[in-house]
């Protein structure tokens, strides 16, 4: 593979993580839950009613290995039942479900940390997952989507992964987005009430097959700055950096695609770039694969050979090209919410120009042709609806993960 010496080429690395089968034959780790719902004014109703009754769905999933907490938040945070065995639990929950009412405002931070707080006396040997339900928007306590995300991803180098699930279309996708992309877990939608039970189950089942947890891949290449293109928590500084994807289930796979700036460097020398993939598998066992890549400086005419060879593998320009699309879109339909709708139109329409620079293949003219057709949309008023439509629909290709938002598996 070839660069530029003069002056600081970008180059594109796509790596593709599958976690192992299940092994049948081994006790899968025991389970702690703290499911954190709002019970907030909107929640009156359905929204409510249907999130408690997934909450009992949800426990009864889980088995005498498990442990599950609930914390309500309004302006006013509680727990409603601390951390507590399954069994016990159980037999608790009705009672305690039926004393849950819609109230205020929305603190929806301070249920985050209380729900976070249930699992100080877990043991390390237990997987732990937050699930926070919500259908409005943090307008008590602290609101910052950056720091609800700091707190999400701090509480997942700790252990404790987050889920997240918006209701309807008066929530904050990009907040619960954020969170579930700091917290190593999924963001999910429910876009009407009945829909909340089987996404909430949905929730439980993917903690239940989890074989690989602490997932992340280090990548070192001297001098060189990196940007995150795909989903996935990105540290580090010059010359190294850290991508964390959280747990994975059985057979699931994820993408992972870095956009690495190298170094200016002299004809002819190369820069050898490392990646290391480790994870800890449910079992105990410390996993790593190392692989190393090298670039090799050389002149403008040498790399548009290398371009135009009919040999090469295109793969990854339409990997790159749907992500930045997906990207682009997403710009877009936040410029849209805000009424600015040529500013809207002409993030596509620049992206989809910078693409068909490239599009000698027709995976990469269909693109091309998408962008263009989401300009002209995205050029006008949209209602809630399609704009959630896009942004859920931006987070499961990122996120490698199928339309419904479930994890993506290999062949």
């Amino acid at each position: 593979m070839l660069a530029r010496p003069t002056s600081h080429s970008s180059r594109f690395v796509r790596m593709l993580v599958t976690a192992p089968s299940a092994d049948e034959t081994a006790r899968r780790q025991p389970v702690s839950v703290a499911f954190v719902l709002d019970r907030s004014g909107s929640m009156s109703g359905q929204n409510l009613e249907q999130a408690k009754r997934a909450v009992s769905e949800g426990v009864a999933l889980l088995d005498e290995r498990d442990q599950f907490a609930l914390v309500t938040f309004d302006n006013v945070v509680d727990v409603a039942l601390p951390m507590v065995s399954k069994s016990r639990g159980a037999k608790m929950l009705p009672g305690v479900l039926s004393e849950i009412g819609a109230r205020n405002q929305t603190n929806l931070c301070d249920g985050y940390l209380l729900g976070a707080e249930q699992f100080r006396d877990v043991g390390s040997e237990t997987l732990k997952r937050i699930i926070l339900v919500s259908d409005g928007q943090a307008n008590v306590g602290e609101t910052s989507l950056s720091a609800l995300k700091m707190h999400a991803t701090e509480l997942r180098r700790r252990g404790v992964n987050t889920a997240t699930l918006g209701i309807g279309e008066g929530f904050n996708e990009a907040l619960l987005g954020a969170m579930a992309n700091g917290g190593g877990g999924a963001a999910r939608w429910a876009e009407h009430s009945s829909q909340i039970p089987a996404v909430i189950r949905a929730c439980i089942e993917e903690v239940l097959e989890t074989v690989l947890t602490r997932v992340r891949i280090d990548v070192r290449v001297p001098g060189a700055r990196f940007e995150l293109i795909s989903l996935g928590d990105l540290s580090g500084s010059e010359g190294a950096c850290t991508v964390d994807l959280g747990d994975m289930v059985a057979d699931q796979q994820r993408e992972v695609v870095l956009r690495v700036h190298l170094p200016k460097g002299d004809l002819g020398s190369s820069v050898r770039a490392t990646v290391e993939l480790t994870a800890e598998s449910v079992s105990g066992r410390s996993l790593s694969h190392r692989n190393d890549v090298a670039w090799t400086y050389a002149s403008g005419r040498e790399i548009e050979a290398e371009l135009h060879d009919p040999n090469r593998d295109r793969t990854i320009d339409l990997v790159v090209a749907r992500h930045y699309a997906e990207i682009a879109k997403a710009e877009a339909t936040e410029l849209n919410r805000r009424g600015r709708y040529e500013e809207a139109k002409d993030v596509l329409l620049q992206k989809a120009t910078r693409i068909e620079r490239y599009a000698d293949r027709r995976e990469l003219k269909a693109i091309v042709g998408e962008l263009k057709l989401e300009a002209k949309k995205w050029s006008a008023p949209r209602d809630e609806r399609t704009r959630k439509q896009a942004y859920f629909a931006m987070l499961n290709v990122r996120g490698s993960r199928n339309d419904d938002g479930s994890p993506r598996r290999g062949a």
